[in-house]
């Protein structure tokens, strides 16, 4: 998927993957060095950049996350601290990371 206003980059860390690599897939770990070539950087406006991945990874990429109960429906939720992590280190702010 990606349009003038959305990109997605997908990157695996180990195995084969389907198909060929493209600009939108690439392998190995992620580092400030990949960030810098993909992500927009932290000093343009209306950017967010969102995160997926195990609690290990996000916390790698953003910082740690907590989860959090609704009262409502019981379901836990992942909530964001600040950012810190690869991101943090990059400049990134907390309004410019979500963690799914």
């Amino acid at each position: 998927l990606e349009c003038d206003r959305f990109k997605v980059l997908t990157t695996f860390t180990r195995g084969e993957e389907k198909g060929e690599l493209r600009p939108t897939r690439t392998r190995g770990h992620i580092d400030t060095t990949k960030i810098k070539r993909f992500l927009p950087p932290p000093t343009e406006e209306d950017i967010v950049i969102f995160v997926c991945g195990s609690d290990g990874f996000v916390e790698a990429m953003a910082g740690p996350v907590t989860r959090v109960r609704d009262a409502a429906t019981g379901a836990k939720h992942k909530v964001q601290g600040p950012t810190l992590g690869l991101l943090g280190e990059l400049g990134y702010n907390p309004h410019q990371v979500m963690t799914l």
